[in-house]
């Protein structure tokens, strides 16, 4: 997983990629900072869904 300020990175890295008409690398650049956001949102959402959980069962246990 990358960090959002590598991800930032790669999308600047592949924007300057697509302007020197290197649509291959610019390519491979985006697809792997796509790549990282959905990884880092399916992270997120399982979080969510284990501590709404814990919170679940904090309630019902009481």
């Amino acid at each position: 997983m990358l960090s959002e300020e590598s991800e930032e990175i790669l999308l600047e890295k592949a924007k300057l990629e697509e302007r020197n008409c290197n649509w291959i690398l610019a390519a491979l650049l985006y697809k792997k900072a796509a790549m990282s956001f959905q990884n880092n949102k399916e992270i997120v959402k399982a979080a969510k869904t284990y501590f709404n959980g814990i919170f679940i069962s904090i309630v019902v246990n009481k």
